[in-house]
């Protein structure tokens, strides 16, 4: 029996209402047959010797039913009683102790049933031994019986906490294995989202240019970008495909000499390629380190976000930088006046003559915060004081060359 069952060496498990009733008849049944025999064997009521002797059979007859609402109690009661009864003769005392014996076996602690089977099987060898010949066949067969019927007991109760052990086990086991499948499924939908979020955002919003614009070369222009972009988002399919199937070959890596210099020109770029009015503040000697490729998902769905909810020829404003213990970039862009969120409908409002609204899936800044945090730095997003544009700053540890 495993500890975590065993609150301490007292611990008394319930018993069913039905098990305690049979207890309870038997003890009844025993009170009203044997107490007239044994006045009947001792004489007059009030003398001292019957006095006793109906104590105990007392004390015999309702130490079972007391044990089972506590076991250490109850047994103490009957085999303190059965010690009067331990002479020559077949003693009611046997039946006791013998259902004693089950009662501590399903109520009582292992370490506790044991003591109790130990000390009833030792007194009815006594017994045994002080019963003449011609009887000592009953005591004999009491002690048999006793030992075999605990032994199944005891062996049942442990392959039922076999049983339940391997149950919960198996319980926490699947609880894990789900566990598990959601958490790979969120990095999945996670990465997912980051390789193709972006460039798909980009194609949809060159798309609408083209379709809208009368200018050919600006269409051709589109559509070039659009090509760029989708072929772009199949690489980075194929190399999540290569990550998420090793055997299909080696993974196909980002550029190991891109920086968040890299990352941030990039950015600069494909909103001025979709007519926004961007600016980029980079440091003269920006020192590369390898904290740079974290935040390559983040400055990719920064720029996805105002692609998709700021208004058309917004001013944009890019940093980033680096101190002795960070990397920080930040994205501040105009919206709406009187609005609160980035994808709010008002911020919308002087868009939605040029491009159709690209729908917020929602998980966009979730995932960006959370990988920001994991890498053990800080977010934030929100308007400024002015709130006349709505900024994201994100700062990590700086990691150090190996």
């Amino acid at each position: 029996m495993k500890g975590s069952r065993v609150e301490n060496y007292f611990t008394t498990s319930p018993l069913p209402i039905w098990w305690r009733t049979i207890v309870l008849l038997v003890a009844s049944w025993s009170l009203i047959t044997d107490v007239p025999w044994l006045l009947s064997q001792h004489g007059v009521v009030g003398t001292g010797q019957t006095a006793f002797a109906v104590a105990a059979l007392v004390l015999l007859s309702i130490g079972p039913f007391i044990a089972t609402f506590k076991a250490w109690f109850g047994a103490a009661l009957t085999i303190v009683a059965a010690l009067s009864e331990i002479n020559g003769d077949v003693s009611p005392a046997l039946l006791f102790l013998f259902a004693l014996v089950i009662v501590c076996a399903f109520t009582a602690t292992e370490q506790l049933s044991l003591i109790i089977s130990i000390t009833t099987v030792v007194w009815m060898t006594i017994n045994a031994i002080l019963t003449p010949a011609e009887l000592v066949g009953i005591p004999l067969f009491a002690v048999a019986l006793t030992c075999s019927v605990y032994a199944v007991i005891i062996w049942g109760k442990r392959q039922k906490f076999r049983a339940e052990d391997i149950a919960r086990d198996r319980a926490k086991a699947d609880q894990m294995h789900q566990s598990a499948l959601m958490s790979e499924r969120k990095l999945i939908a996670r990465d997912l989202h980051d390789v193709i979020a972006h460039d798909i955002t980009i194609v949809a919003l060159q798309a609408d240019m083209a379709l809208t614009s009368k200018d050919h070369q600006q269409s051709a222009a589109s559509l070039n970008i659009i090509s760029q972009a989708a072929h772009r988002a199949l690489d980075d399919l194929r190399s999540m495909m290569r990550v998420l199937t090793p055997t299909l070959g080696d993974v196909s890596e980002q550029d190991p000499d891109a920086t968040l210099k890299t990352f941030m020109s990039e950015a600069e770029l494909t909103l001025a390629n979709l007519r926004f009015n961007v600016s980029l503040e980079a440091p003269e000697n920006y020192p590369a380190t390898p904290s740079d490729r974290e935040l390559s998902p983040f400055v990719r769905e920064a720029t996805s976000n105002i692609l998709s909810h700021a208004r058309p020829g917004a001013t944009v404003e890019l940093s980033y930088g680096a101190t002795e213990d960070s990397v920080w970039c930040r994205f501040a862009n105009e919206y709406s006046a009187g609005s609160t969120e980035p994808d709010h409908d008002a911020q919308q409002s002087d868009s939605s003559a040029s491009r159709p609204r690209i729908p917020s899936s929602g998980f966009g800044r979730g995932f960006m915060r959370e990988r920001i945090e994991r890498l053990g730095g800080t977010v934030s997003m929100g308007p400024d004081a002015s709130r006349q544009r709505w900024v994201v700053h994100a700062e990590v540890p700086r990691i150090s060359p190996p």
